[in-house]
């Protein structure tokens, strides 16, 4: 059976420490909250290309890594 999106970046972000608790979707844009697990810091995260239309791990992989690069700044 096939993931969403929302659980295959749920599972990646556990990896960084990093704990996915909503996405809003828009008609223009997307955001992710995420919170950090270690500092307890929470951030809303705009996405630069849509969920939607991420087709492999790759770019699913890019886009934790840079919500992880926010959140450790």
């Amino acid at each position: 059976m096939p993931k969403t999106i929302s659980v295959l970046l749920r599972r990646e972000l556990l990896k960084h420490d990093v704990e996915l608790l909503d996405i809003y979707r828009f008609k223009d844009k997307e955001f992710v909250r995420v919170k950090d697990r270690v500092a307890g810091r929470v951030v809303l995260y705009a996405p630069k290309i849509r969920l939607s239309s991420v087709t492999s791990r790759e770019d699913l992989a890019r886009i934790v890594d840079e919500i992880a690069s926010v959140l450790r700044k």
